[in-house]
C-alpha cells in the first residue's frame, strides 16, 4: 500500500484536474450571497450529527471581497462530540478563490485551540499545532465538499487528568467525495501521522511510530441513512452522561438501525506502520513494518463478501523471556474472505430476536437467532476461505489454506479442507525440550502422522492435508483423527 500525502493550497485542485478560473474581480453582491451559502452550509453540514456533534458560533460568520478573491472571518466557537468532551477554537480566516461555476476553492487557517473540556468524566486538556493549513474545494450550488486536504506540523496533545501526552511530528489528512445519485455517493481519504508519539504516565503506556497511514473508500454509501443512524445514536447518548439509558430504548435503537437501507455498497479500507512500538510496564514490542487490507462487497444486496489480508514482520519483544525465545514469530500473514453471506437473512434473524427478548429472554433468543442465521448459511453456500496464513519463527515455520463451509448436513456443522505444513520440526524439537517431556511426547505424535516433502526451496517440511467431512469423519492424510488423538 502506497500513501502519498496530498499539497495543501493550490495544489489540490491541481491534484483533482480542477482548473481555477481565470482571475476576476470580487465583488460584494457575491460576497454577501456567499456570508449567506456559508452559514447554511455549516448549519446543513452539521445537522445529520446532532447529539452527537454540536457546534455553536461566539459569533456571526462575515464574507468581504478582497482583491480577486473573498475572505471568510470564521469566529470561535466550540464544538461539543456525544455530549461529553467539548473543544473551544478560536477565530479562523477562510481564502475563498472561484474555481468551476460555483465552486470555491478555501484554503483555512488553523484556529487555535482555546482547550479541551469533559468536566463530567473528570477529564480536561488541551492541543497545539506549529505550521499547518487546511484546504477544501466547495460546491456551493449542491452543498458538496468535493476534496479536502489537511496539512499540520508539530501538533501536541495533552490530558492533565490522564498524564496523558502525544505528539505528532507531521499529519496530513486528504479526501475526495463524488456524488452518483440522490443521496448517494463513492468517497475516499486517507490520513497519515509521521513522527509519532504517546506517553500515558499513569498506565505506564508509550506508543512510537516512524509512520502510520490508513486509507479507505466507501461505494454508494447513503447519506440519508447515514443521518438517520446519527441521529440513533444521539438519542442513545443520556443527559446527563452519567445516567444509563433503559435497556427498552437500547432494543428499540438496535431494531431502528437494523431496518435501516444498507449504508453502502463496497468498502475497504487500509493501514500500514513502520517502526511501530508498543510499551507498557516494562514489556515492549517492536514492530518493523506491518500492513493490511479488508474489502467489503454487496452490503446493498442479498448476499455480501468480506476479505482481509494482513502482514507484519516483528524487529523484536523485550526483555526475551528467558525461555522459548526462539518460539515468538518474527513474520506473520493471514488473508481470510467470508464468501456468500446472507446479510438480508442475517439482519432478519437479529431484529426477530430482540423482538424475541421480552418473551422467551436474551439468551434463548439469539440462541434461535443463531441457528437461524446457520441455516440461511448452509442455505446459500456460505464459505470461509483461509487464502494465506504463514508464521516464520527461529524455531519452525507453519504455513496453511484452506475452506470451511457450513453444512447442515454434517455433525459438526461445517465441512472444511485444509492444508497446513510444519517445518524447522529439528529446532522445534530443541526449543520445546526445555518445557519438559509433554510438549516433545506432542510433537512426536505430530510429526508421525505428517508426510514428509520438501519445500520449493529443497527444505524438508511436514504436510497435512486436514478434512471434516458431511459424513462426520476428521481425517488427517486420510487418517481417522480420534484415532490418532484418542
Amino acid at each position: 500500500m502506497r500513501h502519498t500525502a496530498i499539497p495543501a493550497g493550490v495544489a489540490l485542485a491541481a491534484c483533482l484536474a480542477l482548473p481555477i478560473g481565470a482571475a476576476a474581480q470580487a465583488t460584494d453582491e457575491t460576497a454577501a450571497q456567499l456570508e449567506n451559502d456559508l452559514k447554511h452550509l455549516l448549519t446543513e453540514w452539521i445537522r445529520p450529527m446532532a447529539g452527537l456533534v454540536d457546534m455553536v458560533f461566539e459569533g456571526d460568520i462575515s464574507v468581504a471581497a478582497q482583491g480577486d478573491h473573498y475572505l471568510a472571518a470564521i469566529p470561535a466557537y466550540e464544538l461539543t462530540v456525544a455530549k461529553v468532551m467539548s473543544m473551544r477554537f478560536g477565530p479562523s480566516d477562510w481564502r475563498m478563490e472561484p474555481a468551476e461555476p460555483g465552486q470555491y476553492l478555501i484554503t483555512m487557517s488553523i484556529p487555535e485551540v482555546m482547550g479541551i473540556d469533559a468536566a463530567d468524566v473528570g477529564m480536561s486538556g488541551d492541543m497545539t499545532f506549529g505550521d499547518g493549513e487546511m484546504t477544501a474545494l466547495v460546491d456551493f450550488e449542491t452543498g458538496w465538499m468535493l476534496a479536502h486536504q489537511s496539512h499540520l506540523e508539530d501538533m501536541v496533545q495533552t490530558f492533565d487528568e490522564l498524564d496523558n501526552r502525544s505528539t505528532v511530528a507531521l499529519f496530513t489528512m486528504g479526501g475526495e467525495h463524488t456524488r452518483t445519485g440522490p443521496g448517494m455517493a463513492d468517497i475516499q481519504g486517507e490520513f497519515l501521522y509521521e513522527g509519532y508519539e504517546s506517553l500515558d504516565s499513569q498506565f505506564g503506556l508509550s506508543v512510537t511510530a516512524d509512520r502510520i497511514a490508513t486509507d479507505w473508500a466507501v461505494g454508494d454509501l447513503n447519506i440519508e441513512s447515514g443521518a438517520r443512524l446519527m441521529r440513533i445514536l444521539a438519542n442513545l447518548i443520556p443527559d446527563p452522561p452519567q445516567v444509563e439509558p433503559d435497556e427498552e430504548a437500547i432494543a428499540a435503537a438496535f431494531r431502528d438501525m437494523l431496518a435501516e437501507p444498507s449504508l453502502f455498497d463496497t468498502a475497504t479500507m487500509g493501514f500500514e506502520y513502520v517502526n511501530l512500538r508498543y510499551a507498557m510496564l516494562g514489556f515492549g514490542v517492536t514492530f518493523e513494518e506491518a500492513d493490511g487490507a479488508c474489502q467489503m462487497s454487496g452490503f446493498a444486496g442479498e448476499l455480501s463478501a468480506l476479505e482481509c489480508s494482513g502482514a507484519f514482520s516483528l524487529a523484536g519483544v523485550e526483555p526475551l523471556p528467558p525461555l522459548g525465545a526462539d518460539l515468538i514469530p518474527s513474520e506473520f500473514a493471514m488473508g481470510v474472505a467470508f464468501e456468500q453471506v446472507p446479510r438480508s437473512a442475517i439482519l432478519d434473524a437479529l431484529a426477530f430476536a430482540i423482538d424475541g427478548i421480552p418473551t422467551v429472554g436474551e439468551d434463548q433468543a439469539f440462541s434461535d437467532a443463531g441457528l437461524t442465521i446457520a441455516t440461511a448459511m448452509g442455505d446459500v453456500g456460505s464459505e470461509v476461505q483461509v487464502r494465506e496464513l504463514r508464521i516464520e519463527a527461529p524455531a519452525y515455520s507453519i504455513a496453511a489454506d484452506g475452506t470451511l463451509a457450513v453444512s447442515a448436513d454434517s455433525p459438526f456443522g461445517v465441512t472444511a479442507q485444509a492444508s497446513v505444513t510444519l517445518g524447522r520440526t529439528d529446532h522445534l524439537r530443541q526449543a520445546l525440550a526445555v518445557f519438559g517431556d509433554e510438549p516433545a511426547l506432542m510433537l512426536e505424535v505430530i510429526t508421525a502422522i505428517g508426510r514428509p516433502e520438501v519445500d520449493a526451496d529443497g527444505n524438508p517440511i511436514l504436510t497435512f492435508d486436514i478434512s471434516l467431512t458431511s459424513a462426520g469423519e476428521a481425517l488427517v492424510n486420510g487418517e481417522d483423527l480420534q484415532a490418532v488423538f484418542p
